[in-house]
């Protein structure tokens, strides 16, 4: 992605497409959806300019060539790198709220040292990461991928050019190259169509577009294309990387899709071998390749910039104007431009350029930061106690009425129920049932709690509110008790299916003296012959109420009573209530007007289960939500009610632990 080679700077038209690039890349994150392909345009640059150099150098000149090769790919991205790392890791810890600070400096750290996209593939599988505020710096996932790549091509070059010498192959080089080329996309295929959130970040499965890149720039040196053919190409090629973002909808990268912007990419730089041509000399327009020279620059600054923007003001980034995204890719293109002089002033202070020193400092600050910075908010949550509706409609009231939504330091991990982080009781099958129960064994109450992670999040109130109950936890994440699931899959739907079926067989042999079920609020899909029908919006409830009441009908067929119990309101503004330096009024980021859609809950599953006596449906909109204004905070009385956005926090959990018991009480009474 960095300007590798000293050649790559005296073709304008490469600065050209560098623009092209770097302006699709800010466009598709400013605007979403909009376009994309400029990364793998940057990928397929690097492996034509940088690639055919190394194996010439090597050729001649071995182990020091392909040490020089590594260390100037290295050495090109710290200045500019390190002042964006160094910039944002003050930010973070000036203006993001508390809770992420160890979180972000950890990728701070990760991007210094060039696994940032490691990190990324991690947390794509991580369901905890899911709503989370984004990293400022996530994007230099890129640049991990550039090094990464660019290292491993050049060690494979060099051990092929030294075996190719003792069998007398010089050819060997150039099969190997082509032989990882394909591998490299047929794992992409592969991993894609299997992961393809994770395959994203893989370097693995995007070392091929290096590779393709790397072969057109060695073909390139050898084939000459007639003035008409590169003309073809240059229009064919400008078409295929303007293209490629509305493309993008017809797959995941980097797979099959991702063949556009490559061989766009391709076309453009074969075109530019020599003067002529529609697309070379719109390249080489001087206000386009001006901007490719800002180009590294602008990459790197255009997200930390658009991560501010939607922290300070989140309900107007939410509309993404056009005249502030466009203000957002002028202010990186000028710190990419102020950044270039601060770099090339500090070249000229001293011969032994201190400029290359920034990313390194800047990595060894942040992993001093990042062990000392704690994972916890400082001040202790507060931890009320809730024995009524009408105590928390009184404190629900005097929360909005003060503008206090105290507590909101407390957001993430640190407000997820223990029992899911901690006890990992979250997606309990035969290997965890055992230890994930709570309370005496001699217990006089025993209760299986099924559902989602909603229901998880209801056992620190339960645990509080009914100290001597024996509670037995039967969950699975992402998976409704119902006979509707949360995803279009026909797999994840048997997954779910067959945890139900488990755990319904579970509570039969256990005979439990009450059944608690809680899930989340998700689109929803069920099954039919044909496999996985995608319900309408406007019937999801229903369905899922109704498929609930049906999944239970062997529970309260053998006379087992039921309590439903409703998840959180969802708050997208919990993030924004957080951070104390966002424009907009604290009132319309720190409240959302849910109540509908909570008492639209509590009406479809009380329909549902008219018939059923041995179901208690509890009515919770009044835990929530104002009755008067519908509005419902992003705290209560101190207390979070979100620890994502999605699920219920611990302490809200907690506090509700006397009217959870008052419920349970009142779900006894159904006993067959």
């Amino acid at each position: 992605m960095a300007q590798t080679l000293p050649h790559a700077r005296r073709r304008a038209d490469v600065q050209g497409l560098r623009a092209i690039a770097s302006l699709l890349v800010a466009a598709y994150h400013v605007w979403p959806g909009a376009v994309s392909g400029g990364v793998d345009v940057f990928f397929v640059i690097t492996g034509f300019l940088v690639v055919p150099g190394v194996v010439d150098a090597i050729a001649h000149r071995g182990p020091r060539a392909a040490a020089r090769a590594i260390g100037r790919t290295l050495s090109r991205q710290l200045p500019m790198g390190g002042i964006v790392l160094a910039a944002v890791t003050v930010a973070v810890l000036v203006a993001w709220p508390a809770y992420v600070h160890r979180r972000i400096l950890v990728d701070v750290v990760a991007s210094a040292t060039w696994w940032e996209n490691w990190l990324l593939v991690d947390r794509s599988t991580s369901y905890l990461d899911a709503g989370i505020i984004p990293s400022p710096v996530q994007h230099f996932w890129a640049t991990s991928v550039h090094v990464q790549v660019v290292v491993v091509l050049v060690l494979l070059v060099l051990a092929a050019t030294l075996l190719g010498r003792r069998l007398a192959q010089p050819r060997l080089p150039l099969i190997v190259l082509a032989a990882a080329t394909v591998l490299s996309f047929w794992w992409a295929l592969l991993h894609v169509l299997a992961e393809p959130d994770a395959a994203y970040f893989d370097s693995a499965a995007r070392l091929w577009e290096f590779g393709v890149g790397a072969l057109a720039g060695i073909g390139a040196t050898r084939i000459r294309p007639t003035a008409g053919a590169r003309t073809m190409l240059g229009v064919a090629g400008l078409v295929l990387v303007l293209a490629a973002g509305q493309l993008s909808r017809f797959g995941d990268h980097p797979g099959v899709v991702t063949l556009v912007p490559v061989a766009g990419a391709v076309a453009l730089l074969v075109a530019g071998t020599a003067p002529g041509g529609i697309a070379t000399r719109m390249l080489t327009w001087r206000p386009l390749v001006a901007i490719g020279g800002l180009s590294w620059g602008l990459y790197l600054w255009c997200w930390p910039l658009l991560m501010a923007y939607r922290l300070v003001a989140p309900e107007r980034a939410a509309t993404h104007p056009i005249v502030d995204g466009l203000l957002l890719i002028v202010a990186a293109g000028a710190l990419s431009w102020a950044s270039g002089r601060l770099i090339a002033a500090l070249d000229r202070a001293a011969r032994w350029r201190p400029s290359r020193l920034a990313l390194p400092l800047v990595a060894t600050g942040a992993v001093v930061l990042a062990a000392t910075a704690g994972t916890l908010p400082t001040t202790p949550p507060t931890i009320g106690s809730i024995a009524s509706v009408q105590q928390a409609q009184a404190q629900i009231e005097a929360t909005i009425a003060a503008s206090d939504y105290a507590g909101t330091e407390w957001l993430g991990e640190a407000a997820q129920a223990p029992e899911w982080v901690e006890d990992d009781c979250l997606d309990v099958g035969d290997d965890r049932v055992d230890r994930c129960i709570y309370g005496p064994e001699d217990a006089a109450l025993e209760i299986a709690v099924v559902g989602d992670s909603h229901a998880v999040s209801w056992l620190p109130g339960l645990r509080a509110g009914l100290p001597d109950a024996r509670i037995q936890v039967l969950t699975r994440g992402m998976c409704t008790f119902s006979t509707v699931t949360t995803l279009g899959d026909p797999d994840h739907w048997r997954m779910c299916q067959d945890h139900a079926d488990w755990a319904t067989d579970r509570i039969l042999a256990d005979e439990p003296d009450l059944v608690i079920v809680a899930n989340g609020q998700h689109s929803l899909s069920g099954a039919t012959d044909d496999g996985v029908e995608v319900l309408e919006p406007s019937v999801t409830l229903e369905r899922l109420a109704a498929g609930t009441v049906e999944r239970l009908a062997p529970v309260t067929d053998a006379g087992v009573p039921v309590l439903w119990l409703d998840g959180a309101p969802p708050n997208s503004a919990y993030a924004s209530c957080a951070v104390p330096f966002a424009i907009e009024s604290i009132d319309a980021r720190c409240t959302v007007d849910r109540v509908e859609l909570m008492a639209a809950r509590v009406v479809a599953f009380t329909a549902a289960a008219a018939d059923v006596p041995a179901i208690r449906v509890a009515d919770q909109t009044g835990w929530w939500c104002s009755l008067e204004s519908g509005l419902c905070p992003v705290t209560i009385d101190g207390m979070l009610v979100t620890a994502d956005g999605n699920h219920l926090s611990w302490m809200l959990s907690t506090a509700y632990g006397p009217l959870l018991a008052s419920e349970v009480a009142a779900a006894l009474q159904r006993r067959g």
